[in-house]
């Protein structure tokens, strides 16, 4: 019974290592896990609007998209109208990201934001600080 025991925990064992030099194998073989990690700033109206992304073309949309839901002027003229049209006290209080999921005028806004930020990025209208390091 002890001899079977200690075999059955010696498998176990043998296992618990096999797994763990694959794994470390995986991690080896797809560069250690160091991946790029891009963030960008975009400094407007005193406010500053960041993003986070894997790579340089994300994080640029990812940014643009955080300037558009928290300072566009055309999208929160869009975010005002919409809350002052409505009669219900949740909805009045509810965040632009909360109504952006349930209000397509709102979400239809930003969208379109988006690409005239990118636009206006590379046009050098709207100063986007860019950088990207291995992590």
């Amino acid at each position: 019974m002890v001899a079977q025991r200690e075999t059955m925990l010696s498998k176990n064992y043998a296992v618990a290592i096999f797994g763990g030099v694959i794994l470390v194998a995986a991690v080896l073989g797809c560069g250690g896990g160091q991946t790029q990690v891009c963030r960008g700033e975009i400094a407007f109206g005193g406010r500053s609007f960041r993003g986070v992304a894997g790579d340089e073309k994300r994080a640029k949309m990812d940014t643009c998209t955080k300037y558009c839901i928290e300072g566009d002027p055309a999208v929160g003229k869009v975010y005002m109208n919409w809350a002052k049209s409505q009669t219900d006290p949740d909805k009045i209080e509810m965040s632009i990201y909360d109504a952006m999921t349930i209000e397509k005028t709102i979400a239809d806004a930003i969208r379109s934001c988006e690409p005239r930020c990118l636009s206006d990025v590379e046009g050098g209208r709207l100063k986007m600080e860019l950088t990207c390091n291995e992590r």
